[in-house]
């Protein structure tokens, strides 16, 4: 009878504990979007000035 206890009690605690899923205002998730959309835009920029800046000096080229 005490083991039934003792998991009953377990199993009420870790159900207690759990994390509660939050809905997030659209607001936010706008915003957020926005931001990883900039970051995005940035960096493919940044790769392509980076090969642009490669492929037209001769220099920078590997093994020549």
């Amino acid at each position: 009878m005490e083991s039934a206890n003792v998991t009953g009690l377990l199993t009420t605690a870790i159900t207690s504990a759990a994390v509660q899923p939050t809905v997030e205002p659209l607001a936010s998730n706008i915003f957020r979007l926005i931001v990883y959309v900039i970051i995005f835009l940035v960096t493919i920029t940044g790769n392509v000035s980076v090969l642009a800046v490669v492929y037209k000096i001769r220099e920078l080229h590997s093994g020549k």
